[in-house]
């Protein structure tokens, strides 16, 4: 972790990735001491007293944060403050970035793999309720 005066921005490393450019204080040992925010949040502003958690649709998965990622097509994740995305199962597909949730195939349409964009039309012979 990185000393750093109130409201003056200093880039650290974790595990030798570049990381947090801003930070929020915390009170450790009697310093202040610049904290990076928790895989699931964000901080965008030099001298940043806090962080936000990611909204629904996006994540981060790595500590010190400066922006949520949304959800690739084919994942979506509903909950604030996520370290991924869940995958699309089969019978559901999402071909939006930033899904909340993966929608139901309609009827006449399936989807067999995980991570659909689409659900396709049953072939003839096949159905789907």
């Amino acid at each position: 972790q990185t000393l750093c005066p109130r409201l003056v921005h200093e880039p650290h490393c974790i595990h030798g990735v570049q990381c947090m450019r801003t930070c929020h204080f915390a009170e450790k040992n009697g310093s202040k001491v610049c904290d990076p925010c928790s895989p699931g949040s964000h901080s965008t502003k030099s001298g940043s007293t806090s962080c936000s958690l990611c909204s629904a649709g996006s994540f981060s998965p790595q500590p010190a944060a400066v922006n949520c990622t949304l959800c690739a097509v084919g994942t979506a994740t509903s909950a604030t403050g996520a370290k991924t995305c869940d995958v699309c199962k089969p019978g559901t597909a999402t071909n939006t970035t930033g899904s909340t949730k993966c929608a139901a195939c309609l009827p006449g349409t399936s989807t067999a793999k995980n991570g659909s964009l689409t659900c396709d039309p049953c072939q003839p012979g096949h159905f789907a309720g």
